[in-house]
């Protein structure tokens, strides 16, 4: 069981819970030899060939934003740069049929196994791990304290102001990222969970990387050192290289320098 302990008040454990990846037999056995492992794109999401898996608004999500002086509502797509891992809070023979899948392996330690991922992917930036949030429609209602809409550039009751057309452009496109960047401190990274409320079932925890660049397709990754923090009941044939330090305490998996910290 992995416990998380907090500092600084009164004694609280924080029970980090144990992912279930679903997937066939020969990909658990694979990823168990080698290490390797195939990340998704939200919009492989929404274009999945198999149905079950399939989420045609996969990484949209319906917000309305209210504060003291002003509302604002709309969709925001989530997830364009970046890669992620679905798994579940819930180990059933029904979900296995839903996923056709034969098989699982155990994510024993999502936090470990996130950063893990995140030191051998290129351009990596930032990364999110947790419960997608089922709604209706998808939807975040939130009421906030921070500023939605921007400040006019230009003073919008003095018509003797005359600005030119290029400064129009300029500064629209000006209120366009100062909105976007509103609606996103509103919303944090919630929207790269949000689900639609039919989807409640699968009790989905997501591993999401998001690096410098947009994601145009699915990443095979090798990275052997995330061995380590999963388990299978598969019988593996040819596991991994593995060895234990000269000490013998704690055992970790045999790898070389991630490739993200060879070029730096």
């Amino acid at each position: 069981m992995n416990i998380i302990s907090v500092t600084g008040l009164r004694p609280l454990g924080i029970k980090v819970p144990q992912v279930v990846r679903y997937m066939d037999k020969a990909w658990v056995q694979h990823f168990f030899e080698t290490g390797e492992l195939l990340l998704t794109t939200f919009q492989n999401c929404r274009v999945h060939e198999d149905a079950s898996r399939r989420d045609n608004d996969e990484g949209v999500a319906r917000f309305s934003l209210e504060n003291n002086i002003s509302s604002m509502s709309g969709n925001i797509r989530a997830g364009s740069n970046s890669y992620m891992l679905c798994g579940s809070l819930v180990e059933s023979t029904e979900l296995s049929t839903k996923f056709e899948a034969d098989a699982y392996f155990l994510i024993n330690d999502p936090i470990q196994f996130a950063d893990t991922i995140a030191r051998w992917l290129p351009g990596f930036a930032e990364g999110h791990l947790g419960p997608c949030i089922y709604r209706p429609e998808r939807r975040i209602n939130r009421k906030v304290d921070s500023q939605l809409l921007p400040e006019p550039p230009f003073p919008i009751d003095r018509p003797e102001v005359d600005p030119s057309q290029a400064d129009l452009n300029d500064a629209m496109n000006k209120l366009r990222a100062d909105a976007g960047k509103n609606i996103h401190q509103a919303l944090g990274f919630d929207p790269l969970f949000c689900k639609d409320l039919s989807f409640a079932s699968e009790a989905e925890f997501r591993f999401v990387w998001t690096i410098a660049d947009e994601v145009n397709d699915k990443l095979v990754i090798k990275c052997p050192a995330a061995i380590q923090f999963c388990s299978t009941h598969i019988p593996i044939k040819k596991p991994y290289q593995a060895t234990r330090p000269k000490d013998g305490s704690g055992f970790f998996v045999a790898t070389s320098t991630p490739p993200c910290e060879e070029q730096s």
